[in-house]
């Protein structure tokens, strides 16, 4: 449409919100900075952008994965009207960060599924995470997808190759 959405990827994380009913000459209209940053922007409506990326301190400080809904009804007031967090204290990660087709919206029931491996002193967890994603109510944790168990064994495949067995993608039917 005439709207246009830009993030940095930088540890402060600045949303540009952009006029593009001129498509020859684009028009910055905004700049939300906030602590994090995104790595993945999915429209879920007209004036809603969900995202997956990290959380973050004033000074650049990356904490656990983050889940935002940022709300541009006005495009000159941009703002992060829903968030969810993992904890820093065991890193997190999912696939979802960087490759798109690990991270699930259906948009028709407001189900978003992405996969996550974390690392700890007491071991690795991996699972498939479900939330159901309101603009009004936030995240709702639907539950996870244990895969964990699959780390029990060796990690070796045909021919000596390495592979991991983590979850990389969720599918909805």
């Amino acid at each position: 449409g005439n709207r246009g959405y830009v993030v940095t990827y930088r540890q402060v994380d600045p949303l540009f919100t952009f006029d593009l009913s001129d498509p020859a000459k684009p028009t910055k209209v905004a700049e939300l900075k906030i602590p994090g940053f995104s790595e993945f922007m999915q429209p879920i409506d007209d004036n809603h952008i969900l995202t997956i990326g990290r959380d973050g301190t004033d000074t650049g400080r990356q904490l656990g994965l983050a889940l935002k809904i940022f709300d541009v009804t006005d495009l000159a007031n941009p703002k992060v009207s829903q968030q969810f967090s993992y904890s820093a204290k065991d890193y997190g990660q999912s696939d979802a960060e960087w490759d798109p087709k690990a991270f699930t919206y259906f948009g028709e029931k407001k189900l978003l599924a992405f996969p996550y491996v974390s690392y700890s002193n007491t071991g690795t967890q991996s699972s498939l995470e479900i939330f159901s994603v309101d603009t009004a109510a936030g995240f709702t944790k639907l539950g996870s997808i244990d895969h964990s168990p699959f780390y029990a064994k060796s990690p070796y495949g045909y021919c000596g190759g390495y592979f991991t067995p983590q979850v990389r993608r969720g599918v909805f039917l």
